[in-house]
């Protein structure tokens, strides 16, 4: 087998309208909360603890983020990715 490296390569990938949604994203972000819950509530304790102090990870590197992008001046950016993990943790918090 060759593998062959093309550094200037264009890909062109499709998205539809409705993924770049707001209520799209919202509804994702809420389903991944709901499923992470079940599947750690199916676990051991030591399941729960780590999944705890990966979402904690999680909103500590979305902080990083939100910084990053709010000294660039993309606010938008910033704020989706707030309202996102805000979404995940609320959804496995409820379960």
């Amino acid at each position: 087998k060759q593998i062959h490296y093309v550094p200037d390569v264009l890909v062109s990938h499709y998205i539809p309208d409705k993924r770049i949604q707001e209520e799209y994203i919202k509804n994702m972000a809420k389903g991944i909360g709901k499923s992470e819950a079940v599947r750690v509530g199916q676990g051991t304790v030591f399941d729960v603890i780590g999944k705890w102090f990966e979402e904690f990870f999680k909103i500590a590197a979305t902080a990083i983020l939100v910084i990053l992008y709010g000294m660039s001046g993309k606010w938008a950016k910033a704020r989706m990715l707030v309202r996102f993990r805000l979404w995940v943790f609320g959804s496995f918090i409820k379960g």
